[in-house]
């Protein structure tokens, strides 16, 4: 039995970690989790020009373009089609929100999620950047 969607949460898991993941199912717990961080990075910062996509669908380009819901990634040029936008933007801000995906308060707690799974990730390789603030108090309570 396969979840639909698997293989595109793999795609974008490795694009985000830059390794290759284990053939594992993605847990729900880990799909959860991306969803929401690619809702919260996909919102426009106070100030920032809209560029013709409404912010309910900002998310919806990252799931288009990696598969998330159908195991089958669109180009950049076919989600301007849908869209009815240049080919480039699609891509630029897909790009802004994978940035916001690899920030340390993000990937460090999903990349713990995908460690508790097996996915292959090795626990003792450091994550790119700068840890978080809170991991250096986790153990001093």
């Amino acid at each position: 039995m396969t979840v639909t969607g698997n293989a595109g949460y793999r795609y974008l898991l490795e694009t985000i970690y830059g390794q290759k993941l284990m053939e594992k199912q993605i847990s729900a717990e880990v799909r959860v989790f991306v969803d929401s961080e690619l809702r919260e990075h996909a919102l426009p910062k106070a100030g920032e020009y809209k560029r013709n996509i409404p912010v309910e669908e900002r998310a919806n380009l990252v799931r288009l373009r990696f598969g998330l819901d159908d195991d089958s990634p669109k180009t950049f040029t076919e989600i301007a089609e849908i869209y009815g936008i240049s080919h480039s933007l699609p891509s630029q801000l897909i790009s802004k929100i994978l940035r916001g995906l690899r920030r340390p308060r993000t990937a460090w707690p999903l990349r713990q999620l995908m460690i508790e799974d097996g996915l292959g990730l090795d626990p003792d390789e450091p994550i790119p950047g700068p840890k978080p603030y809170w991991y250096y108090y986790e153990g001093s309570s």
